[in-house]
């Protein structure tokens, strides 16, 4: 493995994101030598994977350690402990035991907690430059593009089709505060419009919201669609579902229905799912309202304990490059569009975001 080139500022790195159809989730490629990826959570605590005995041993962490102490911090509900490796324990030989949780299913497991070296690539912003290992120093920003790939580092990130970079653009766009609840570890949008946080996750679907927020918004949204085709079953988890071929021969393009969802922000900004985004091709000929109600038996339930109003969900996430800012608590979006990336300034009238 190669070793950075002593620099003034350290480059950022760059991972590759895939998509798993069969199960829909996010992953990325950051183990050394091991071409399987993990699943991309944002609110996921710890990296697991499955250890052979003698690797398990040989890489384990102390129980007396910080590095226990916070892989402990955050214990998914209703898991129960296992006899021995708890933080802090006084035994000389207690290695640690650590809790990993299923986001998908919502079941969790235990495990020693080891470690290993993760690499990525350096990159200039614009292409993969060479390989480094993950303990790189890099600034404690990230950005991430749905469904093609993760910069940890900050910028200067080029934008497919503008002469910017992610730093510049960035300037030019509004930007919301970031907080990160430390009882879920997951990152929120702080919000106005409704009581309560707005989630962020890679491993739900759908943006989800909260049943007394989401019975108000499907009312309002059949009283606006109210002389579109309906299919008579609705695929799940989505519970309002149209004919696109009627849709189609009745003259109807999806970009100009009246079905956008704003997101009221703390910073009196709003952030807009558009006709477009709002609504999802999920078979053929079948475009729905790609918004589902939280609660027991969907992905949005498991993914944050404690729930807060809206998880934004993957469907939404994809397409736009999030820079998340951890040092100065913002989260900055530019939002792509096809053909290029949208800049507000340059691409018709400025429309305001929160991510």
């Amino acid at each position: 493995m190669q070793s950075a080139v002593a620099r003034s500022k350290p480059l950022p790195v760059v991972a590759r994101v895939s998509q798993d159809h069969s199960t829909g989730l996010y992953l990325i490629s950051v183990r050394n030598y091991d071409p399987n990826p993990l699943v991309l959570d944002l609110a996921g605590p710890l990296l697991w994977w499955p250890c052979m005995g003698q690797e398990e041993k040989e890489q384990a962490i102390p129980c007396s350690s910080g590095t226990c102490r916070v892989a402990n911090r955050n214990h998914p509900p209703n898991c129960p402990y296992v006899d021995g490796g708890r933080p802090r324990s006084p035994e000389p030989s207690c290695n640690c035991t650590a809790y990993p949780y299923n986001p998908v299913n919502g079941k969790c497991g235990s495990g020693g907690l080891t470690w290993e070296w993760l690499s990525a690539n350096a990159t200039d912003g614009r292409r993969p430059l060479y390989p480094v290992a993950a303990g790189l120093k890099v600034s404690n920003k990230f950005a991430l593009c749905l469904p093609h790939v993760a910069i940890f580092g900050g910028g200067p990130v080029h934008i497919p089709g503008s002469d910017d970079d992610v730093e510049t653009v960035t300037d030019h766009l509004s930007r919301t505060r970031l907080l990160r609840n430390p009882r879920n570890n997951a990152y929120y949008m702080d919000d106005a419009g409704i009581a309560g946080g707005v989630a962020l996750s890679t491993v739900t679907p759908y943006t989800a919201l909260r049943p007394d927020i989401y019975r108000a918004v499907l009312t309002a949204f059949d009283a606006a669609t109210a002389g579109l085709p309906r299919v008579s079953q609705a695929p799940k988890p989505l519970e309002r579902c149209f004919n696109l071929t009627m849709m189609n021969q009745m003259g109807m393009w999806t970009g100009s229905l009246p079905v956008a969802v704003d997101l009221m922000l703390a910073d009196g900004k709003n952030s807009t799912f558009t006709s477009l985004s709002a609504m999802h091709e999920v078979v053929p000929q079948t475009l729905c309202f790609a918004f589902v109600e939280m609660g027991a038996g969907t992905v949005a339930a498991y993914a944050v304990p404690d729930s807060p109003a809206v998880v934004v969900g993957c469907h939404h996430m994809e397409n736009n490059l999030l820079e998340f800012d951890l040092k100065m608590g913002v989260l900055r979006g530019v939002r792509g569009r096809e053909g290029g990336w949208e800049r507000p300034d340059r691409q018709g009238p400025r429309r305001e975001g929160g991510g």
